[in-house]
């Protein structure tokens, strides 16, 4: 099997901090290895090929994300300062693990190129558009600000 982009990065950033001896890094970068064999493990055994996709790899991470900020969230209505700091700092090395973002200008090109592409003309086709951005920019969205834009252009 060829390493896929993600896998192959999340490969360089454990070798990374286990030669600097990063033990923090380390084990947040397990953590995610982890509930990537466990995805993979799963599609073995329903039959769905040996390794799961890139795309099935970056929606872990993307919800890992969420997971944290939720936790973050409730720290800080709690007081608990310290441990929502833990929180973000694991959300930081999650991040660095996806692509780089698209933003401002780039998202904007990215959201009119895609409702052409679609033939998108009202809200019934936002959806739609969204899903296709979904597949074309695989974790290089942010989908509030995406949403924000679709809805700006075709409602």
């Amino acid at each position: 099997m060829q390493k896929s982009f993600v896998r192959a990065r999340i490969a360089e950033a454990f070798q990374e901090a286990k030669s600097s001896d990063n033990q923090e890094r380390l084990s947040i970068l397990r953590l995610i290895r982890t509930a990537i064999q466990d995805k993979d493990n799963l599609a073995r055994s329903t039959g769905r090929g040996e390794f799961v996709s890139d795309q099935t790899i970056l929606s872990t991470l993307e919800r890992m994300i969420q997971q944290r900020e939720e936790s973050a969230q409730g720290f800080v209505e709690l007081g608990r300062l310290d441990s929502a700091e833990g929180e973000r700092h694991e959300i930081t090395v999650i991040k660095s693990l996806l692509p780089k973002q698209l933003c401002g200008r780039e998202l904007e090109e990215a959201v009119e190129r895609v409702i052409r592409e679609t033939g998108a003309a009202s809200v019934r086709d936002k959806g739609r558009v969204l899903g296709t951005m979904k597949k074309k920019y695989p974790g290089q969205l942010d989908f509030k600000e995406a949403d924000r834009l679709v809805a700006e252009r075709i409602c």
